[in-house]
C-alpha cells in the first residue's frame, strides 16, 4: 500500500536528500526553461530568500522516498501593493506521478498563501500538461501565458 505525505522543509534539509540531483534532472528534462538553460541550484539565493522568511519548501514523500517538490517565494508586488504567492518550483518524479502527491503538494500552496495572508497565488504549469488541467479544475485561473527568449545565455 503507498503511504504518501508532504511536509515542511528547510533548505539546509532539501538539499541533503540523495536522490535531489535526480529529481533535479527529471525536472529540468520536462521543464522548457531547464532545457533552455539547465538547471543549477543556487544555494546562496535559496539561502538569502529562506534568511528573509518569503521561502517556504515542502518535500513530498511516498512510502519514506523523497518523491517531489513544492518551493514558493511569498513577496509584495510593485504594482498591486498586495502580497502574491509565486510557486517557483513544482515538481512530482513521473513514477510517482498516480499517488495523488501532487494533489497534496498543490494543497499546499493555499496553506502557504493563506498563512501569509497573500491576496492570491501565482501559478505556472506547461502548456497542455497535467498539471494545467488539474490547477484549473482546483479553481485556479488562467490568466496570462508566459514566454521566453533567450538574450544572453552565459552557460
Amino acid at each position: 500500500m503507498k503511504k504518501t505525505n508532504v511536509r515542511k522543509l528547510t533548505f539546509s534539509e532539501i538539499i541533503q536528500f540523495k536522490n535531489l540531483g535526480t529529481l533535479i534532472k527529471e525536472y529540468a528534462t520536462e521543464n522548457i526553461t531547464g532545457k533552455i538553460y539547465g538547471s543549477k541550484i543556487n544555494t546562496k539565493i535559496y539561502t538569502q530568500l529562506e534568511d528573509l522568511g518569503v521561502l517556504d519548501i515542502y518535500g513530498g514523500f511516498e512510502n519514506g522516498v523523497f518523491a517531489g517538490f513544492l518551493i514558493t517565494v511569498t513577496s509584495e508586488m510593485q504594482h498591486y501593493s498586495k502580497q502574491f504567492t509565486t510557486v517557483e518550483s513544482l515538481f512530482v518524479a513521473k513514477k510517482y506521478r498516480n499517488s495523488h502527491l501532487g494533489i497534496s503538494l498543490i494543497k499546499n500552496i493555499q496553506k502557504i498563501a493563506e498563512e501569509r495572508h497573500s491576496a492570491g497565488i501565482l501559478l505556472s504549469a506547461p502548456l497542455s500538461s497535467n498539471l494545467e488541467k488539474i490547477i484549473e479544475r482546483m479553481g485556479y485561473m488562467r490568466t496570462y501565458s508566459i514566454f521566453t527568449k533567450t538574450v544572453y545565455n552565459n552557460g
